[in-house]
């Protein structure tokens, strides 16, 4: 009874013979199995959490019904929302924006990974989201991945405003010279 309630530390003891100290002693090495398990994976999900937490992406995953199981930091400064609050919420409540929430939608319909570029005017930013289904046909949900493009965006638009004034401040000079040539 108390390795049912998850007392897996406790051994069970057995001064009888033969078939009830076979039984104890499998009731042992099951507890002791299922104590590993159990502290193996904790320390994976410790493990994940940290890099996802770290992460430079961020990362939503929703379960079959669209409801959100996972909203790491990165995903949280992305849309201004609060984990904690985001956790549990369908997706549209937390994201207000139909191409992401359609996105989602098609590859968990389609059971196939769909990328998109999308830019989110509630938030000024351009990003870039892989929608992957979790499980066969999306079965068991979808995984958002979003890499925020806004910075490389703002340097291409810097990078052409500057070519242009460039070449338009070299024409000047030249035309006057070929002209006086």
């Amino acid at each position: 009874k108390r390795i049912e309630e998850g007392d897996l530390g406790h051994r069970v003891s057995s001064l009888a013979k033969e078939e009830t100290a076979d039984l104890a002693d499998a009731f042992n090495r099951m507890a002791q199995t299922i104590s590993t398990t159990v502290e193996n994976l904790s320390g994976e999900r410790d493990t994940l959490s940290a890099i996802l937490d770290t992460m430079g992406d961020g990362v939503i995953t929703l379960d079959a019904e669209g409801t959100i199981t996972l909203f790491n930091q990165t995903a949280r400064d992305l849309f201004n929302a609060s984990s904690v609050e985001a956790i549990g919420m369908r997706l549209p409540e937390v994201i207000r924006d139909f191409e992401i929430i359609q996105l989602a939608a098609t590859s968990s319909d389609s059971g196939t990974i769909i990328q998109s570029e999308v830019e989110v005017p509630e938030v000024r930013r351009f990003l870039s989201v892989i929608a992957t289904p979790l499980g066969p046909d999306g079965e068991r949900g979808v995984l958002l991945t979003i890499h925020d493009l806004t910075n490389i965006r703002q340097m291409e638009t810097t990078r052409k405003e500057f070519v242009s004034n460039v070449s338009h401040e070299l024409r000047s000079p030249i035309a006057s010279i070929k002209a006086m040539a």
